[in-house]
């Protein structure tokens, strides 16, 4: 599989040998056109002189014998010395008298450089002979229309200097390919060297290292995606700490759960079986009949609890004005027979109105305050409620019992929590009375606050942030 970092270095080189390949093929093409139009007009400009000069040679010989325009030996000796000279300047000489060769030096003939109409036509041409290239200039001479003049200009040089410049050329892209590719790798390892540390963390966050962060100290796009990246492992950290201590709390509530029916319902089969299998007397017959009644409620007041938490665990509130004045009423009357029961008083001391809240889930945080005040508190002891607003709103359940260890008051919020197990079994307590507050409390936006001293009592106060 090709990677990100060399597809990129793949295809920057092949693009930039690709324009330096077409840069080059242009440069030599240019240089090679324009040393083709030099020879061209230089090549125009000597078949001219030397035109004129072998028709001034044709004219002399003419004054000194009639017919030698006609004769082919005086044109022969006109043209030859002329051919000899320049012929170490790579250039040939041809005559043609009437289409018939009076001289020539040329490597060879074109014969369509023979068909002149005009004394003023020029035919220029190329001719390839030998691996060598010549540039062939031909016309009419000017005072002897039935002769034509053709100059023949080696231009092999020309040839030989593209080829040294296309040598030269791919020894420079050989060069820069190398310095390229090279230039490139090391650039782009370097820029894709946090895409590289990004993948790597990743990796590592996957395998379960949640806490890993690529923490990247740069001002550019990357720098702004790593700091987006670890923002983002963070909140997924933050979720699977969150999920796995919910986890972690439902499995523990699962084993507090069956560790407390395991209580009552051993009791009711142990029981059972005695009244069923045993012979006992009236007496022992109450005594078990009492036990199992125990315990049956105690298994009705678990199930009530599971009710009340399955229901605050999606419970979408409704956010009223609740009247204290009924609140109280209502509580009085759901909480005096155990009061009495207990020797206990209820005190209310209500200076503002009302509290924006569910009723029914505020008359259900009190009374399980009431029934922790009333577990903790000894017979005579007066439980007091109070409601004011200074100057946020403010409930407040006090009890004049045990207390609490200071030690414990942060866990008394979590589920089958008991600060003295011994006592909240025997007077029916599972443990679940202030996690019910504590979710009652988080579903109207507000606090709890719990102060306690051992032997002198607790003071449980209900913050609303809502006016």
């Amino acid at each position: 599989m090709v990677k990100y970092w060399q597809k990129i270095f793949l295809s920057t080189v092949i693009v930039c040998l690709i324009v330096l390949d077409i840069s080059i093929l242009i440069v030599v093409s240019y240089s090679y056109s324009f040393s083709k139009n030099t020879e061209r007009d230089s090549a125009l400009r000597e078949q001219s002189l030397i035109l004129s000069s072998i028709n001034s040679t044709i004219a002399n010989a003419e004054k000194l014998y009639t017919g030698a325009s006609e004769d082919p030996e005086h044109l022969h000796d006109a043209v030859e010395p002329l051919a000899k000279y320049y012929s170490s300047q790579g250039v040939s000489l041809s005559l043609y008298s009437s289409g018939h060769l009076v001289y020539s030096n040329a490597p060879a003939s074109q014969p369509e450089l023979l068909q002149l109409q005009d004394i003023q036509e020029k035919k220029i041409s190329e001719l390839s002979e030998n691996n060598k290239l010549y540039l062939c200039v031909s016309s009419l001479v000017p005072d002897y229309s039935h002769l034509v003049f053709i100059y023949t200009r080696n231009i092999s040089h020309i040839l030989d200097f593209r080829s040294r410049i296309i040598h030269i050329f791919v020894i420079i892209n050989f060069a820069v390919c190398l310095v390229l590719g090279l230039s490139i790798y090391i650039l782009l390892k370097r820029m894709t060297q946090p895409l590289r540390q990004l993948n790597t963390i990743t990796s590592e966050i996957a395998g379960g290292a949640y806490n890993k962060r690529v923490q990247f100290r740069r001002r550019d796009e990357l720098g702004e995606l790593g700091r987006t990246f670890d923002k983002m492992a963070d909140s997924v950290e933050e979720k699977i700490l969150q999920m796995t201590h919910e986890v972690e709390n439902k499995q523990l509530f699962i084993e507090n759960w069956a560790h407390e029916m395991k209580t009552p319902l051993t009791a009711i089969l142990g029981y059972t079986a005695l009244l069923r299998n045993a012979k006992c007397g009236e007496q022992e017959r109450l005594i078990a009949t009492g036990h199992l009644y125990d315990a049956a409620h105690r298994l009705q007041d678990l199930s009530a609890k599971l009710m009340d938490i399955t229901l605050l665990e999606h419970d979408q509130i409704l956010v009223v004005p609740v009247p204290l004045s009924s609140l109280a009423r209502s509580l009085h009357s759901l909480m005096d027979e155990t009061l009495h029961q207990r020797g206990l008083s209820l005190e209310t001391d209500m200076r503002i109105d009302t509290i924006n809240g569910d009723d029914a889930l505020l008359l259900s945080l009190l009374i399980n305050l009431v029934e922790n005040a009333a577990r903790a508190s000894q017979p005579g002891g007066i439980i007091t409620i109070r409601a004011y607003a200074d100057p946020a709103v403010t409930l407040v359940v006090e009890d004049q019992g045990c207390g609490i260890a200071q030690e414990d008051i942060a866990k008394i919020t979590e589920p089958f929590y008991r600060v003295d197990k011994s006592r909240s079994r025997k007077n029916g307590g599972a443990g679940l009375g202030m996690y019910i507050v504590s979710r009652i409390v988080q579903l109207h936006g507000a606090s709890l606050e719990i102060r306690s001293q051992l032997q002198r009592g607790t003071s449980v106060c209900v913050v609303f942030t809502t006016p």
